[in-house]
């Protein structure tokens, strides 16, 4: 104890209460001090968030606008058949040979791509109203871990073989039995993304967890967008001569992203409820492009009342590929009848 004292006499108290909140955060104890840093993000932010609500989040994703800007505006439903007829995305003849080469990107450079893009460009901050700095520091961290970088490439994979199996001869596609294989893990790895351990990461499980008000206003849809521009950048990275291509490139790259839409939504979000923001839902554009794509939906026969009906007998998409892997589909009647009123044929045709 007398060595503990002479040894403490000349210690820095500043530094000594700064250790200490390090170590109560990394506990995830309650009462820390330490501050995270909070990013304010300038025109760089504002002009990649507008960036991503023309690629990605509802309801500005809807909007279709011609090119060179001539001519009137298009909304067009992810739900519609002119998207879930076909996925095939169609590539000119002087550009299939650089099409024809599956997905080659390593994890390694995903990691290395998601690790600059999460920490730098993302603007984590400008997708919600919270001012709570952890919380942005707790989702760029979960969205560097293994499982998102390895869910990016697993679904860049699937989606090459979605939309470009067909510029292969029917022997060099992907077996339906690894197709449907792949499509599992993926949902595995979205359940893990998703649902971090409140026990294993103190306060930042409480952050992220999706029971919570975070989680399911802001969290959870942050994950998939960023999912989403991930994959879309592997794509842009390998396949850079056909997607800057002056002819054909904007068309492609405009197909890449609403193919990537309506994949993300098929697996993992058939209510399109993660797909946009409370935050940029409440300007007077928004109000204006939802008004407008809810009639399209509803001429589609998505009417609120249907909708309400689905969404009570939803089961996951995770839950429906189980009970349907086998090709045969449960054995209950019961239980076929409530997957019916599910209404999830598109995540079916996914698999």
């Amino acid at each position: 104890q007398m060595k503990d004292l002479l040894a403490s006499q000349s210690c820095n108290a500043s530094l000594t209460h700064e250790l200490e909140g390090l170590r109560q955060q990394a506990r995830g104890s309650p009462g820390t001090t330490v501050e995270a840093p909070f990013i304010h993000w300038g025109e760089e932010g504002r002009q990649e968030l507008g960036s991503l609500k023309r690629r990605f989040i509802l309801p500005f994703a809807a909007e279709k606008r011609p090119h060179g800007n001539r001519g009137p505006v298009e909304i067009v439903p992810w739900q519609s058949q002119g998207l879930q007829g076909s996925s095939n995305i169609d590539v000119p003849e002087e550009l299939r040979d650089d099409m024809s080469r599956p997905v080659e990107m390593t994890l390694s450079a995903i990691q290395e791509e998601a690790n600059d893009y999460v920490g730098h460009r993302f603007p984590l901050e400008l997708l919600t109203t919270r001012e709570d700095p952890w919380l942005f520091v707790c989702v760029r961290e979960w969205l560097r871990c293994p499982e998102a970088i390895r869910l990016t490439g697993l679904l860049a994979h699937l989606f090459y073989w979605r939309c470009f199996a067909y510029l292969h001869h029917a022997s060099e596609r992907l077996p339906t039995r690894t197709h449907q294989s792949l499509v599992l893990t993926i949902q595995e790895l979205w359940s893990r993304l998703i649902e971090p351990a409140r026990a294993r990461l103190g306060r930042r499980g409480e952050l992220l967890a999706r029971d919570a008000p975070s989680g399911i206003s802001f969290v959870t849809a942050a994950f998939l967008l960023a999912i989403k521009r991930g994959t879309e950048q592997v794509f842009l990275a390998q396949y850079e001569r056909t997607f800057t291509d002056t002819d054909h490139g904007a068309a492609l790259s405009q197909q890449l992203a609403d193919q990537i839409n309506v994949m993300a939504m098929n697996l993992f979000d058939p209510d399109c409820a993660q797909a946009c923001f409370g935050a940029l839902d409440s300007s007077v554009e928004a109000i204006q492009i939802w008004r407008k794509l809810h009639v399209m939906q509803m001429k589609l026969g998505l009417t609120p009342a249907t909708r309400m009906l689905q969404r009570e007998f939803r089961t996951t998409p995770a839950v429906l590929l189980l009970m349907n892997s086998d090709g045969g589909g449960p054995r209950a009647p019961k239980t076929r009848k409530l997957l019916q009123k599910s209404n999830s044929d598109a995540v079916l045709r996914t698999a």
